[in-house]
């Protein structure tokens, strides 16, 4: 039988299996639509993202009255968590649970409900997910997937340096034994504390579809990439 992991708890073993799975939509891109007075049409300006998308389990459920306040604990839990299921198990999503109904209610009344999921846009592979560590300048990592992958990149060393990623160079000063740069959030950090006044870029490295050689120059010891690698 088919079942779901949320929050690491898998329905299974709540007493939750999957009947049927649906995803309302791929993910659109986000579109602002401009009208230009004396102008035929609309002008499409794209702000460069994805929507979100929602992701449903029709489910069934032999005992909810029993288990009914360990399910609104479970799946009711804040901000995004990790999904994945037994149809893709190699890929995850980021995701918050997003029904209105109460779910353990329609359970004991019917014996099914349909739990939805608000999700970002991207399908993440758990093997993207693991750091890379190279050691040596030049080395070539391949991204798998069909879409850029937003990495977040630790390296270790001293001093000034360059960080290179394909045909990118970044520089970055007065590295204090190692830096990491979160390429999502367009931060630099050590610990706890930004290190934002170190880098010398606003453009944050991202690795394409493909090989993508990583090197560098300085007095730098090892790189730790966690590459993210993603599909839609």
């Amino acid at each position: 039988m088919n079942a779901f992991v949320y929050n690491g708890i898998s329905s299974a073993d709540m007493g939750l299996f999957i009947s049927e799975k649906n995803i309302y939509s791929a993910p659109q891109r986000d579109f602002t639509v401009v009208s230009v007075p004396g102008r035929d049409g609309d002008v499409f300006l794209d702000n460069g993202r994805y929507k979100n998308i929602d992701v449903s389990y029709t489910v069934s459920f032999t005992d909810a009255a029993r288990r009914a306040s360990d399910l609104r604990y479970w799946l009711q839990a804040r901000g995004y968590g990790l999904l994945t299921d037994t149809y893709q198990p190699e890929y995850f999503r980021k995701a918050i649970f997003s029904s209105k109904l109460d779910i353990s209610e329609v359970l004991i009344g019917v014996g099914k409900a349909k739990i939805n999921f608000n999700c970002d846009p991207y399908l993440y592979l758990f093997s993207g997910a693991e750091e890379t560590t190279i050691t040596q300048s030049g080395t070539t990592l391949r991204n798998p997937e069909m879409y850029t992958a937003i990495p977040k990149i630790r390296i270790y060393g001293t001093g000034d340096l360059n960080l290179y990623v394909n045909s990118s160079s970044y520089y970055i000063t007065d590295v204090d034994g190692d830096i990491t740069l979160d390429c999502a959030s367009k931060n630099a950090y050590k610990g706890a504390a930004l290190q934002n006044d170190k880098i010398q870029f606003s453009d944050f490295p991202v690795l394409k579809r493909g090989n993508n050689a990583i090197g560098w120059s300085g007095n730098v010891t090892k790189v730790l990439i966690t590459p993210n690698w993603r599909t839609i």
